[in-house]
């Protein structure tokens, strides 16, 4: 769990929110938004969307358990939006994989490569999923979403994310 922080820590850049003593301190202009998954909308978890301006991402997303009074974040993502240049989006998620390579060299990594997105399985989307996988069944995820105007409006992105045990457990059951 101490490398899951680390990699938090470098790979999304909050120095400036390391220093808050409690989770208080990370209320965000009171955005607070359901899960969806499949249309659907979960109250269970809570998405919060920050206005924070990090120098290497377009949105970060907190998530938290609802009935949790203590607000403990227990999933963190980080995205960055590409216009027509879904390329620069793989070379990132490269550099990333790599430098995630260097700090976790023991956790099992499952690189799925480009895939037909899911959510439109008679379109053109893909993404490229590359997971890291820990004893404690936490995880941090790189995808880059590669979206056909033709499937949705959704823009081109990158997204990398760290989810707990419990977190992952809740969203696999949905």
């Amino acid at each position: 769990m101490k490398k899951l922080l680390l990699i938090l820590i470098i790979t999304l850049s909050f120095q400036s929110w390391t220093k808050a003593d409690d989770i208080k301190d990370f209320q965000i202009e009171d955005m607070k938004y359901p899960i969806v998954r499949g249309g659907k909308k979960f109250y269970e978890y809570r998405k919060v969307d920050s206005n924070y301006k990090s120098k290497n991402y377009d949105k970060i997303y907190l998530n938290f358990k609802t009935d949790d009074p203590n607000k403990i974040i227990q999933a963190i993502s980080g995205r960055k939006y590409y216009t027509n240049n879904i390329d620069e989006c793989y070379n990132l998620q490269k550099n990333i994989v790599n430098e995630l390579e260097s700090i976790f060299s023991e956790v099992k990594k499952e690189d799925k490569g480009r895939l037909k997105n899911t959510a439109f399985p008679n379109g053109d989307s893909y993404k490229n999923d590359i997971s890291f996988y820990f004893e404690d069944n936490s995880m941090v995820h790189t995808a880059c979403y590669d979206f056909s105007i033709k499937d949705t409006n959704s823009r081109d992105r990158l997204s990398i994310a760290i989810f707990t045990k419990q977190y992952l457990d809740w969203f696999w059951s949905l």
